[in-house]
């Protein structure tokens, strides 16, 4: 429970914040909304130009303890984790931008499956609280078909409930 509840923290600020993008692109532009976005970035790093800094030991930074691995495989994981955050955080809203070209319909789009997953994540993590090992097997399954049938969906409301679908089974992995 204590693992759901950290990350439905995080996904509460995104439930807004796509609808209340493509309100202000759909009704100003696209600049202003990454003027806006801008400046929130900056003033949310502010706090850390005054917090005081310490640091118990010097860090050593070796490039070669990072990406070496006692054997290749061993370097596969991160490879694959970054490949698919590239592929569903970057390709994926872009392809479904293109699909349905309505700025406004994606951001409720994405308001919408951030909200149904954090209603699912906090499920998910009461289940996996009493069978961690079940819920990462079936889930495992149940996420592997949204990237299979990611390719099969064309229509926007195929589109629309196969993200739905991708949102909610990520949780059972994710957990």
């Amino acid at each position: 429970t204590e693992v759901s509840l950290l990350r439905i923290s995080n996904l509460i600020a995104h439930i807004a914040s796509p609808l209340i993008g493509a309100l202000i692109i759909n009704f100003v532009s696209f600049n202003a909304n990454f003027i806006i976005a801008s400046i929130i970035l900056i003033l949310a790093i502010l706090p850390l130009f005054f917090t005081k800094d310490s640091l118990s030991d010097k860090p050593t930074f070796n490039l070669k303890k990072i990406v070496s691995f006692d054997k290749p495989v061993n370097g596969f994981p991160y490879f694959a984790e970054g490949s698919t955050s590239a592929a569903g955080y970057v390709l994926w809203p872009v392809f479904i931008f293109l699909a349905m070209n309505k700025v406004l319909t994606l951001g409720a789009l994405f308001s919408l499956a951030t909200f149904l997953s954090i209603w699912f994540t906090f499920k998910v993590g009461r289940l996996s609280d009493k069978n961690e090992k079940k819920v990462l097997k079936y889930g495992t399954g149940l996420y592997s078909i949204s990237w299979v049938s990611r390719a099969l969906f064309i229509t926007p409301l195929a589109i629309l409930f196969n993200h739905v679908y991708a949102t909610l089974s990520s949780a059972t992995v994710t957990i």
